[in-house]
């Protein structure tokens, strides 16, 4: 399922898809066979999990007043569910114009194509995230729009980034001894002024070393300790290298906005001396009290773990 549609004109093949259709909404079998046929149809994005593999279910289930429940069936007894064919035809001619352009050169580009919103769900990061992959060129737009929520991605690229990451287990003896997890809601990146989303991109494009555990979920991976904190030290600093507003001080700080008024008073931060877009505090004056704050917490930990 690509596109949803209130009505469509007439296409070559419209009784078949109707009846097909009805057929999805109430029979066991075509349901278990739909989704077979997307186990088989899409498995160059496997390595993105059943997230990506069932989108077109998944889509489907979003406009349904009463959802399939396609975990109903196992993916060993989906394989073996050979009960006759389905055939895995897409219907293109309903398509806006601005899905089908590439296909002249990759008629099976539109099955792997996502939306924003569907690509952060198969990755399960906050949409938010995703600018800072484009950013990184771990996936680009396959349209020309600059506007990110009108953006097409195709899986199949960052399927590929994705299988290029080690797993965790297989690599143990080399190098995970010192690996940490990293979660898309660590307080690292609030204190480091950074993302996930740039964390993720820079695994994906090999820029940070990071493995992946079983689940080959990508809400979070492992990174060697060494190198995460090398990381997120170059990521203040490059923020820092700039003044920073204001409501991004308060929230590396975990204070509010209140707060840095208060802290520029007393010296412990400075005013930038120059801004165009409202109140900002100087980048080198954030980045020495941030420093201070972590060693003191640091410091805290320890103390609390001797007792």
């Amino acid at each position: 399922m690509h596109q949803s549609m209130g009505s469509i004109g007439y296409i070559e093949g419209y009784s078949s898809l109707v009846t097909q259709a009805y057929a999805l909404l109430d029979s066991h079998d075509e349901q278990q066979r739909w989704r077979q046929a997307c186990v088989q149809e899409r498995h160059d994005v496997g390595t993105l999990g059943e997230s990506a593999l069932l989108r077109p279910l998944l889509n489907l289930n979003t406009k349904l007043s009463k959802p399939i429940d396609f975990s109903q069936f196992e993916s060993s007894h989906a394989e073996q569910a050979q009960t006759g064919e389905w055939a895995f035809t897409e219907y293109n001619d309903v398509i806006k114009p601005s899905r089908t352009r590439s296909l002249s050169e990759d008629p099976l580009a539109l099955r792997y194509q996502v939306t924003l919103h569907e690509l952060a769900s198969v990755l399960d990061i906050p949409s938010s995230e995703v600018q800072a992959l484009v950013d990184s060129g771990a996936i680009l737009p396959t349209n020309t729009t600059t506007v990110l929520r009108d953006q097409l991605f195709d899986l199949r690229p960052l399927a590929r980034l994705v299988g290029q990451i080690p797993g965790l287990v297989q690599n143990a003896g080399d190098h995970c001894c010192s690996c940490v997890a990293v979660a898309k809601g660590s307080g690292l990146f609030r204190r480091h002024l950074t993302s996930y989303g740039k964390l993720l991109g820079a695994a994906l494009t090999g820029q940070v070393r990071a493995y992946l555990d079983d689940s080959r979920c990508l809400s979070s991976i492992h990174v060697e300790e060494p190198e995460l904190l090398n990381w997120l030290d170059q990521q203040l600093s490059m923020a820092c290298e700039q003044p920073v507003a204001v409501h991004r001080a308060a929230r590396a700080l975990a204070c509010s906005d209140k707060k840095i008024r208060e802290l520029a008073r007393q010296g412990a931060l400075t005013w930038a001396k120059w801004s165009q877009n409202g109140e900002r505090v100087d980048g080198e004056s954030l980045h020495k009290l941030l420093e201070q704050t972590m060693i003191k917490d640091m410091e805290a930990r320890q103390d609390a773990e001797s007792l």
